[in-house]
């Protein structure tokens, strides 16, 4: 629809035309918003999640809330939109897959043994889900760049 979708720390969601770089429409969250914007097209909805602790889908065109989903940390990933659902990674440490129409947890996932931030962008390779997430222990402190630890999830049959 020759739209572009951005968030911005002001806790602004902007949809500029590609044309004429003029703002369409805005909405506002109760948090930054780090996330990049996923988009479905054939719905006409986009996706994206904020500090907020929620995950949003907007009509594309009027930049209404079509729904919203409460996690318990805030939403810094980017979400993979698939033909049935949306997948997102919070900070609290889940990825959840929300029906695209209505908002509704599919399904979840936690390693209970080693609970994480998802900041990364789930893939789906091979008909599995591909994801890391950034641990919340410390290992020491560090000054400049850090190496934090982490872990690689590969999900494959109910959850792909």
């Amino acid at each position: 629809n020759g739209l572009c979708f951005f968030g911005s720390f002001d806790h602004t969601f902007f949809a500029k035309s590609l044309d004429t770089g003029e703002t369409v429409w805005t909405m506002t969250t109760g948090g930054k918003i780090m996330s990049g914007a996923g988009i479905d097209p054939i719905r006409g909805l986009v996706f994206f999640g904020s500090h907020d602790h929620l995950f949003y889908a907007l009509n594309a065109t009027t930049g209404e809330v079509v729904w919203s989903f409460e996690g318990d940390a805030g939403f810094k990933a980017c979400p993979l939109v698939l033909e049935n659902y949306v997948l997102v990674g919070c900070s609290d440490g889940y990825v959840y897959a929300l029906d695209k129409d209505t908002g509704e947890e599919i399904w979840s996932f936690m390693d209970r043994g080693r609970v994480g931030q998802v900041l990364s962008t789930p893939a789906l390779a091979d008909g599995r889900i591909v994801f890391t997430t950034r641990s919340t222990q410390k290992e020491g402190s560090c000054f400049g760049m850090c190496v934090v630890p982490g872990s690689l999830y590969v999900l494959q049959g109910k959850h792909a």
